[in-house]
């Protein structure tokens, strides 16, 4: 009798994912009801696939981890499953930042440009009838140091973007050394908040980076022009960002998340200055969608597939031996 897994969906997938997996993979594809229906069901299934699910250690501390042999997500980040909690049950824990890392690098470069140019403002004064050409004179990218936090699969797509727009790029990542191709500048945090006018954020959410950007970061940056995040929310304290615009210590910034979303769940100081950033003319703000694109959809999903094929496929050689 053949090895047979069978694994659970419980999130919105496209349907390349299903046409690829191999016969000796089951899919269930349904959504849990609520938090209790999934966690008395997810220890039944080898495989749990999610998107945008929270998948917490706490239930299955309690009930066993079961037949759970990986949990895969399609996305980049996993702060929302408890990773070293799985890992040292022997759940692997699978995820694709290369299937969005192409639209967030685009989104992020049009942030940045639509804030140079002050697109969104030039574009409201037309709407309201008002001709104003100096007020919304813009700024070239060209000859500014940009600087990347997190070289990565999302750092590095953003800095192929850059590259044709004749600015220097710096780039800092703690865990790395030698990454970085000859047109970045590798350098370490002191040096990049020295010299880069612009940073962009690519770090994933863990305790060191929580807050990464708060009050002595924002001061410690010596020529502040432009902050941007896509992310995680919860790396910049947006409080102290908010501040730091009220006070023109910096020019602009353009966000893609937030601490808790959607920002309804903020806390009342969030809020007041997640109100604020919203007014801001030299604010832009968009829904956590810079990796959500049609064509990220099918890859993310693509990715994913060949990921678990691979992963069944070693645990079934595994389990022969």
């Amino acid at each position: 009798m053949g090895f047979k897994y069978c694994i659970w969906v419980v999130d919105r997938m496209d349907r390349s994912f299903f046409q690829h997996l191999p016969q000796e993979i089951d899919i269930v594809w349904d959504e849990p009801r609520d938090d209790f229906d999934f966690y008395q069901k997810a220890s039944k299934y080898d495989g749990i696939v999610c998107r945008t699910r929270q998948i917490r250690s706490e239930p299955f501390k309690r009930t066993g981890i079961g037949k759970l042999k990986c949990i895969a997500r399609a996305g980049a980040g996993l702060d929302d499953i408890d990773v070293d909690f799985f890992e040292k049950k022997g759940v692997s824990v699978l995820r694709v930042p290369e299937g969005n890392q192409d639209s967030l690098a685009e989104h992020t470069m049009a942030m940045l440009l639509a804030i140079m140019h002050r697109l969104l403002p030039a574009h409201e004064s037309l709407r309201q009838e008002r001709w104003e050409r100096e007020k919304h004179r813009g700024m070239e990218l060209k000859n500014k140091n940009v600087g990347i936090i997190g070289y990565g699969y999302m750092g590095s797509a953003f800095a192929r973007r850059l590259r044709s727009f004749g600015c220097r790029i710096l780039a800092y990542d703690k865990y790395k050394e030698g990454y970085a191709p000859r047109y970045v500048e590798e350098l370490n945090l002191k040096t990049l908040l020295e010299q880069a006018q612009i940073i962009s954020l690519h770090v994933p959410l863990s305790p060191e980076t929580h807050h990464m950007v708060d009050e002595v970061f924002l001061r410690t940056w010596r020529n502040p022009l432009v902050l941007l995040n896509t992310s995680r929310g919860k790396v910049v304290h947006m409080v102290h960002l908010k501040e730091a615009m009220e006070g023109e210590n910096l020019f602009a910034a353009g966000l893609d998340v937030f601490p808790k979303e959607p920002p309804i769940q903020l806390s009342l100081q969030e809020k007041n200055a997640f109100k604020y950033l919203c007014g801001h003319p030299r604010v832009l703000l968009s829904p956590h969608v810079a990796g959500w694109s049609s064509e990220s959809w099918i890859r993310t999903s693509r990715f994913l597939e060949r990921k678990l094929k691979k992963f069944f496929q070693n645990l079934k050689t595994m389990e022969k031996i």
